[in-house]
């Protein structure tokens, strides 16, 4: 006989893991934050927080003494920032604001408090921290064994992310040798490939577009100048991300 889970990780909102009362008492004394996007919210350092995304879109990524950067958690509305902070836990990372997002920033003392009398917020917390473990073994499984298409959209988004940072906005523009080099692929010599469109969910690269895995890549069209597309002739690759354009080009 099947038994239900000890802890439900479906994408249940935040707040709606809890009763009305305790949902209006762990909301005393917040307030709403709205950010453009593109801001850096949060940054390591600053003065513990706890937020809840009310809408837009954010992610958390840990930047190294060198300066580079990998995402770790893409947020989305009604989802917690923070939960970790709340247990007295270090974050050494950054939260930005990828799209105009609205924040209800949690009075930390508050919750803090209610965690110590309220079970029902203790059980939030508890299932928010077991969604956010079963992500992080999600994204080593799909750096380690993710579809090219997965780990290309992934590097395209991390790439425009931090694109967004320092330009404005939220696209980029790489060689189709800096995405092999960002997921861990090899990319072959132009030329010797195989024919355009050849292959499961390779598009044409002259003449229009072609259906795709995941809706990921939009369009390959032939273009003067360069070389290199998937059979060695000149190709720019369009990806749709968030309405907006991230464009790689060989």
């Amino acid at each position: 006989m099947a038994t239900l889970p000890v802890v439900d990780l479906a994408s249940i909102a935040f707040l709606d893991r809890m009763p009305r009362e305790s949902r209006e008492l762990v909301l005393v004394n917040s307030s709403r934050i709205e950010y453009p996007g593109g801001t850096i919210a949060f940054q390591a350092g600053d003065a513990d927080r706890a937020d809840i995304l009310e809408k837009g879109f954010a992610r958390l990524y840990l930047t190294s003494a060198e300066g580079r950067q990998t995402t770790i958690r893409y947020v989305h509305p009604g989802e917690l920032m923070g939960g970790l902070l709340v247990m007295g836990g270090v974050f050494d990372g950054s939260v930005q604001m990828i799209v105009d997002s609205t924040v209800i920033h949690l009075d930390l003392l508050t919750v803090r408090r209610r965690v110590e009398v309220d079970p029902a917020l203790g059980n939030a917390l508890a299932a928010d921290l077991a969604q956010r473990y079963a992500h992080c073994v999600r994204t080593i499984a799909l750096h380690a064994f993710g579809s090219v298409v997965q780990r290309v959209a992934f590097d395209l988004l991390d790439r425009a992310c931090r694109t967004q940072l320092s330009g404005g906005h939220l696209e980029a523009a790489v060689s189709q040798q800096e995405i092999a080099d960002g997921i861990g692929s090899v990319r072959g010599g132009g030329g010797g490939g195989p024919p355009c469109g050849s292959g499961p969910g390779v598009p044409p690269c002259a003449g229009g577009t072609g259906p795709l895995p995941n809706g990921v890549v939009d369009s390959c069209s032939s273009r003067a100048g360069g070389s290199g597309g998937c059979c060695g002739c000149p190709s720019w690759s369009s990806v749709s991300l968030l309405s907006r354009s991230v464009t790689t080009k060989s």
